[in-house]
């Protein structure tokens, strides 16, 4: 379909525009729109018609901001001002509407060519590369990066409130992630840590405090066991620790001799110990 308005001839088909018969660079947004206006001349078309038509509800944009923007290339192209229009008149927080003649010119008739039948000795099928569509979806991908980017730049409010809260989201889940990890899933620095028991001793005066086992105990059970695969006897004692003129308070443990090959952990310098240091001791 083709329209003459004034000096101008537009191709609503292939979306070209013409001046006294020289082609002027317009398209995109400020086509459409003037595609929607020449097709209701004279009639109101709102700003929120002519968003419904160039952005899907789902699109994230600055509407106010591109509309204006396509508006101004429009009359640029037009040669129209808002303040004197010619072809575009503004109706303030309303819409737009477009006042100039519109003339509908007749189609040309395309001759029907008689399909000519050429015989094919051979085909030759050539697959398409797979790598092709990777690059597609690459390219789609950076150009909707790119968009994002431009957005965030011209809303700088909205970017900064954007990157505090994925910043802080982001955060949120590391410090409660390690903190669930470590308490509940990290499993224990021992080995078989989830076939380790305590044995203690209830104190004499039911108060539900725990006494020392005595060596002599810790032998028998060690000697009588069928049901343990090792018994192990350890206590906690503090002991001081004195260097020149430094006097420390250190936290000690004192274990048999197997403890390292019981728990699974060996020591971080020299070796353990073993049943004939406890026996020259």
């Amino acid at each position: 379909m083709r329209v003459q308005f004034g000096p101008y001839e537009a191709d609503l088909r292939t979306r070209e525009l013409w001046r006294d018969g020289i082609r002027i660079r317009l398209a995109g947004h400020p086509f459409t729109i003037l595609q929607i206006l020449l097709e209701r001349p004279g009639d109101l078309i709102t700003r929120e018609e002519l968003r419904s038509h160039l952005w899907p509800r789902d699109t994230f944009v600055d509407f106010d901001h591109g509309m204006n923007a396509a508006m101004n290339k429009l009359r640029d192209a037009l040669g129209d001002s808002s303040t004197n229009p010619r072809y575009i008149e503004t109706l303030p927080r309303r819409g737009y509407r477009f006042t100039a003649r519109v003339e509908w010119l007749p189609v040309p008739a395309i001759p029907r060519l008689r399909p000519r039948v050429r015989q094919i000795d051979r085909v030759e099928l050539r697959r398409k590369p797979i790598w092709s569509k990777e690059r597609t979806k690459m390219n789609g991908l950076i150009q909707d990066l790119r968009f994002a980017l431009r957005q965030l730049r011209k809303n700088p409010g909205y970017a900064s409130v954007a990157v505090l809260t994925l910043a802080l989201g982001i955060g949120a889940s590391t410090i409660i992630f390690s903190v669930v990890y470590n308490g509940v899933l990290y499993p224990f620095p021992y080995r078989s840590s989830d076939r380790l028991t305590t044995i203690q001793v209830e104190a004499q005066d039911h108060q539900g405090g725990t006494s020392m086992f005595p060596l002599n105990d810790v032998a028998a059970l060690r000697q009588g066991n069928h049901s343990f695969e090792d018994i192990l006897a350890y206590g906690l004692w503090y002991v001081t620790y004195t260097h020149d003129n430094l006097i420390e308070m250190v936290k000690g443990v004192g274990a048999a001799p197997s403890a390292m090959e019981f728990w699974g952990v060996p020591p971080m310098l020299g070796r353990g110990f073993n049943e004939h240091d406890w026996r020259r001791s």
